[in-house]
């Protein structure tokens, strides 16, 4: 699992490397017409999309792949904070504070995303 998750964060430093890249030429180019716009490419509108030339690639490609692991928990918790039969017991605000924290995980340690997500990822995998 570590090593799919290794590959998957470089994956996505390269995918950033590259929009980047593309996007430095047709601001050069002056491009910007609607022939050459990405709306077919999907993007996540929580993420910041591709942030300025300073911000740390390999943070903003595990903010990225920790968002993208943990979705189906920030949808669970969402789904729960949101019930109508939610019991007394759980603690509705804490939820959708986990689920924001999730989808806005900006300027947390990487190592820290990478750990989370790693270990979701072990407990999905001993589950199957």
């Amino acid at each position: 699992q570590m090593a799919t998750l290794e590959k998957q964060v470089i994956a996505e430093m390269a995918a950033q490397n590259a929009s980047r890249s593309r996007a430095s030429r047709m601001k050069a180019n002056g491009s910007s017409t609607d022939a050459d716009s990405d709306s077919d490419i999907s993007v996540d509108s929580e993420a910041p999309l591709f942030t300025d030339d300073e911000s740390d690639p390999l943070a903003v490609a595990m903010e990225t792949i920790h968002r993208r692991v943990l979705e189906g928990f920030v949808n669970w918790c969402k789904y729960v904070a949101d019930g109508l039969r939610t019991p007394a017991a759980v603690d509705k605000r804490a939820l959708r504070s986990y689920a924001e924290a999730v989808q806005k995980n900006h300027g947390r340690q990487v190592s820290r995303l990478f750990a989370e997500a790693l270990l979701l990822r072990v407990l999905e995998s001993l589950g199957e």
